[in-house]
Formats: C-alpha cells, sequence, structure tokens
C-alpha cells in the first residue's frame, strides 16, 4: 500500500470496489505520471477496468477532491502545530535536541 491508500482511506464513492479500484488507479497512475493508461495498469485486465472505472456515471469526481482537501487541511494543521510547538520550544529558550552532523559539516570542520 502506498501513498494512495493514505491519502485517500475516506473516499466514498459509494460502493467499496469503487472505493479500492480509485485508490489502485491513483497508486499506478501516481508511480508512473508521465505514461500511459496502458503503461501504468500494466496488464489488460487493469487497463479495461480503468476504462470502465473512467466511464462510470455513478462516480462524482468532486468526491476525490473533497477527500484529497480534507486530506490536506489534515496535513496542513499538524505541520501548524508542530511549527507552533518549535517556535514556543524556541522562544522560551529550550535547548534544541541533538542531532546527527552530516557528512558534508563533517569534511568542512
Amino acid at each position: 500500500m502506498g501513498c494512495a491508500s493514505t491519502e485517500f482511506e475516506t473516499i466514498d464513492l459509494g460502493d467499496e470496489r469503487r472505493n479500492k479500484r480509485a485508490i489502485r488507479l491513483v497508486e499506478c497512475l501516481s508511480t508512473q505520471p508521465r505514461a500511459s493508461v496502458p503503461q501504468a495498469c500494466g496488464d489488460w485486465a487493469d487497463t479495461m477496468a480503468a476504462y470502465r472505472f473512467f466511464n462510470n456515471e455513478g462516480i462524482d469526481w468532486r468526491d476525490f477532491g473533497r477527500t484529497h482537501g480534507l486530506r490536506s487541511l489534515q496535513h496542513l494543521a499538524t505541520a501548524a502545530a508542530m511549527n507552533v510547538e518549535r517556535l514556543t520550544a524556541w522562544l522560551s529558550g529550550q535547548p534544541r535536541a541533538k542531532t546527527r552532523i552530516s557528512r558534508f559539516v563533517r569534511l568542512a570542520t
């Protein structure tokens, strides 16, 4: 399972099979964004399933935007909370944790 399964885990296209197909398609197409649908899908059965999915009038494509938009808002909220925590620690003078020294910095010293 890749990023698509976590990004679109809350998608609701009205049928669990559609949800799984959508996630599978996003994973295939996102790993090879410049490939054609047959190249990205790999075999004939998956290619035909993809074209049937794209042609399905029962799927509301706005659901993809809603799901992706909600996940993006969650990512932004998490990043904002982390930044507030870091800023609070910096303002209070809390020392940063020791981190490793990169090879580049070791070469420079």
